[in-house]
């Protein structure tokens, strides 16, 4: 009768009990993991003879030819980014900069796995009578080569790899081949697609654009010849600079006069001719101060509107300059566009084709066998010690009534110690 494993304080089960439960079960361990080792690598064996068609053979050799795509996303200069090189940086900042929309490598690997191609796939190689489909003859043909294709995509060289497992290398590799070329057919057409639309959204804006730039250009043309305005800037210093000239100008006249009239009679020519002088002064000072509509002077704004002018000036200026500013970013991106249409070369490049591969993907029997065999050792590690403790409850007297009671409420009666 076997020793019931001691418990040291109570709680727990000694180290020793425990390799004492081991030691006594070390056939049991060592047979089963010994005939699941053996299992395992004589199953391997039969694998690796076995045809891969064969109903039981569940570890076939599988082979994977691979592609090399080098996709590229389109180059032309978007809006915002014309803008933000531009003196209207901020302009480009508030409408939010680039909107990234789905790159090309994203797009390819949806369109691989897209009904489309997997359709003409399917017809191309009779994959519903190849693998004996009887129903639902698309969806399953469909299910059978997304699990078969698989890609990775290297965002630092622009790459993508496109593989396809399969037991036979020959049909896998024209498998791949075939859908490489149909991917590139079909990511071509829909690019072209893309750029025809961008294209005709990008005429009707810069028509639009076009018009606004006209009416702006025409608003400040006719701002201008209303105010004799060429620049707002110069003409002001010049304004400014000209009041100050004259009013100095006039201090030194009043000043001459003053003492003249101190020293000669009212009715004197020379006092007559300063106060003359004086009075000159004083008109070309008022017609810089309020303006002339005469035409008589270069200098017809009046120094009481200047604020107004300016501001209106900017605004006027500084609108025409946003509008421009857009108007070349669209012609920019147009004529891109339009040698994007005419070269489709650089946003789908084949690097490399599909070549027969001549050694297997998978599976790694080894690492399949290591894997089985340590799984049934502790498996049989188990069983032992779930074994040792039903022997234990059948010598406690406590236990042992406990698993009698659960047997009668699955209506088995007790067997006989």
């Amino acid at each position: 009768m076997s020793e019931t494993p001691r418990t040291n304080g109570g709680n727990t089960i000694s180290l020793l009990d425990l390799l004492t439960v081991l030691v006594r079960h070390r056939w049991f361990v060592v047979l089963s993991t010994f005939l699941g080792a053996l299992l395992i690598v004589a199953y391997s064996l039969y694998s690796i003879k076995a045809p891969p068609d064969a109903p039981l053979n569940w570890l076939p050799n599988v082979y994977r030819p691979t592609v090399q795509v080098r996709l590229q996303d389109t180059q032309g200069q978007s809006l915002s980014s014309f803008l933000s090189n531009s003196d209207l940086g901020l302009l480009a900042n508030l409408a939010g900069g680039d909107i990234a929309g789905p790159s090309s490598a994203d797009l390819a690997q949806e369109l691989l796995v897209g009904n489309t191609i997997l359709d003409a796939l399917a017809e191309e190689f009779d994959l519903v009578s190849l693998l004996g489909i009887t129903e639902n003859p698309k969806s399953t043909t469909r299910e059978f080569l997304r699990s078969a294709f698989d890609t990775t995509f290297d965002s630092s060289t622009g790459i993508l790899t496109i593989g396809f497992v399969h037991t036979d290398p020959v049909f896998a590799t024209a498998v791949l081949n075939s859908a490489l070329s149909k991917l590139e057919q079909r990511f071509e057409s829909l690019t072209l697609s893309s750029v025809t639309v961008k294209k005709e959204i990008l005429e009707q804006s810069i028509a639009d654009y076009g018009k606004e730039l006209r009416d702006a250009q025409q608003q400040l043309i006719d701002f201008q010849k209303t105010y004799g305005i060429i620049s707002i800037e110069l003409q002001t210093e010049y304004q400014l600079e000209a009041v100050a000239q004259i009013d100095a100008q006039i201090l030194a006249k009043r000043s001459e006069l003053t003492t003249l009239e101190a020293t000669r009679r009212e009715n004197d020519p020379e006092v007559r001719r300063m106060r003359m002088e004086l009075a000159t002064l004083e008109e070309r000072r008022q017609i810089l101060l309020e303006g002339s509509t005469t035409g008589e002077t270069p200098v017809n704004i009046p120094q009481s509107q200047l604020p107004e002018l300016s501001a209106r000036y900017l605004n006027l200026t500084r609108d025409l300059q946003i509008i421009q500013t857009i108007y070349s970013g669209l012609r920019s991106q147009y004529e891109s566009l339009k040698i994007e249409e005419k070269d489709t070369s650089s946003r789908f490049q084949i690097i490399e084709h599909a070549e027969v591969p001549e050694t297997k993907s998978g599976p790694s029997r080894s690492k399949i066998c290591i894997i089985v065999t340590m799984t049934v050792f502790f498996l049989a590690v188990f069983i032992s010690f779930v074994a040792e403790y039903f022997d234990r409850v059948k010598r406690d007297p406590v236990e042992s009534a406990k698993l009698g009671a659960i047997r009668r409420m699955l209506g088995r009666p007790d067997r006989p110690e």
